[in-house]
């Protein structure tokens, strides 16, 4: 082979070869800047969508409070109708068209002090207890009911853990009525209860 074959064979490889490595390095650098990027853009999104789920339960959680210290403040009025409370209930739920429904657990005696009373009549609360949910039926109305399970393990965990722990428990969903509910269960005490 002649000086001068060699010599071109020599330049086509050398500019083959850098060509091939700096397009690659190129590709390289392309993929590692377009992950970098959906990294960041999926990383936007996620926290946009945790700020707006805390949003919302912050909302839910507000709204628990508000309620609970509206009625908490009614015996320190006067005001010891149970029928005063459910209204209020309602109407809350009314305030708050994404909801389902809502509930009230007075601790023993809290409310009114006549849960003894209560516990005598038929269809009252376990232990004549203020313990009632509204809900919102299909057709706009309202429903108040009882909340029969909250002595029970299991079924009454969205009041016993809460309970427990005398802290704000986000719970898991459960069956009830053919509807997926989440309740935010809250603890409304007054001082020295």
């Amino acid at each position: 082979m002649s000086t001068r074959t060699l010599m071109l064979l020599t330049g086509a490889l050398t500019i083959t070869l850098g060509f091939t490595i700096t397009i690659g390095l190129l590709s390289w650098q392309s993929s590692q800047q377009q992950r970098r990027l959906a990294e960041n853009y999926l990383g936007k999104i996620a926290e946009s969508n945790a700020l707006h789920v805390q949003k919302v339960l912050e909302y839910a959680r507000t709204v628990a409070k508000d309620l609970g210290q509206s009625l908490i403040a009614l015996p320190a009025a006067g005001i010891t109708d149970r029928k005063v409370a459910e209204e209020m209930m309602k109407y809350s739920l009314k305030q708050n068209p994404d909801y389902l429904s809502m509930s009230v657990i007075f601790e023993e005696n809290a409310f009114d002090g006549r849960d003894a009373e209560f516990a005598q009549l038929p269809d009252s609360a376990p232990k004549g207890r203020f313990a009632r949910f509204v809900d919102r039926a299909s057709d706009g109305t309202f429903s108040l009911h009882n909340l029969d399970s909250i002595f029970k393990p299991g079924q009454g965990d969205y009041y016993l853990i809460p309970q427990k722990l005398k802290k704000d428990v986000l719970t898991e969903p459960y069956k009830l009525r053919l509807q997926w509910r989440r309740y935010f269960a809250d603890l409304c005490r007054r001082r020295g209860d």
